[in-house]
């Protein structure tokens, strides 16, 4: 199974976002999908940057695996930060107008999505 572990800083997102580019294109996944699974994780990465390691450092380690279907992956994403249960989150406001909303909040919807 491909993973690659990085330092969880700001720094080590573009290489996370690499990584899913090239298991995707290796994968056969189109651009347009692949763009979707980097979505995924770049607001998951993101979150645990900003959120999972207050006031000291730590790691996180992405792993692909295919999928038992094609065009399927699974990805796990692993950190040893302060714990989130994404199932405790509340769903968005995706009916009010995008003036309306408060700014944030659409990356859990994007990884359940």
């Amino acid at each position: 199974m491909p993973r690659l572990r990085l330092p969880a800083r700001f720094e080590s997102l573009d290489p996370f976002l690499a990584f899913i580019a090239d298991q995707g294109e290796a994968a056969g996944f189109r651009s347009i999908r692949r763009g979707e699974v980097q979505l995924v994780v770049e607001e998951a990465v993101v979150n645990i940057i900003r959120h999972a390691y207050p006031g000291h450092a730590g790691d996180i380690e992405l792993r692909w695996e295919a999928g038992s279907e094609p065009g399927r992956v699974v990805l796990e994403i692993e950190d040893e930060g302060v714990p989130f249960d994404l199932r405790s989150a509340p769903a968005p406001d995706l009916r009010s107008g995008i003036e309306e909303r408060p700014i944030g909040g659409l990356g859990i919807h994007f990884i359940r999505s």
